[in-house]
C-alpha cells in the first residue's frame, strides 16, 4: 500500500519538490504512484524497480533517454526513482538515465 502523501492522481508534479536528500547517496524519491499526472522537470531520473505504463515521454527518444554504460557506479546529479508506478502520466523536461537494457526497453516503447 502506497502512503497518502506519495499518491497522486491527475496533478501536476514537480519531481524536484518532491526529492528526499539521502547523505551519501543523493537526491531519492521511493515507493511513489503516480496516475494521468503530468510530470514536470527539468530533471534527469535513473529508475530503479519502477513501472512505466501508458506514459507519453514528450520528445525525440535520442535525447530523452541517457545510456549509463554498465562500468558506471555513480551517477552525480540525477534523481534516482525506486519502487515506484507511473502510470498513463505525461512527462516534460525529464530525462531518463539507465542501463543499455533499460534504454533499449524504453526506446522500444517510446517509438
Amino acid at each position: 500500500m502506497v502512503e497518502a502523501n506519495k499518491r497522486f492522481v491527475e496533478r501536476v508534479v514537480r519531481l524536484t519538490d518532491l526529492v528526499d536528500i539521502v547523505t551519501g547517496e543523493g537526491p531519492r524519491l521511493s515507493g511513489y504512484l503516480f496516475e494521468e499526472c503530468q510530470i514536470k522537470g527539468p530533471a534527469v531520473i535513473v529508475l530503479k524497480g519502477c513501472t512505466v505504463t501508458r506514459c507519453n515521454m514528450g520528445g525525440n527518444p535520442d535525447a530523452l533517454i541517457w545510456e549509463i554504460p554498465p562500468e558506471r557506479t555513480q551517477v552525480i546529479g540525477a534523481i534516482e526513482v525506486v519502487d515506484s508506478t507511473f502510470t498513463g502520466c505525461t512527462f516534460e523536461g525529464v530525462g531518463f538515465a539507465g542501463s543499455p537494457e533499460m534504454a533499449a526497453q524504453m526506446r522500444e516503447g517510446i517509438s
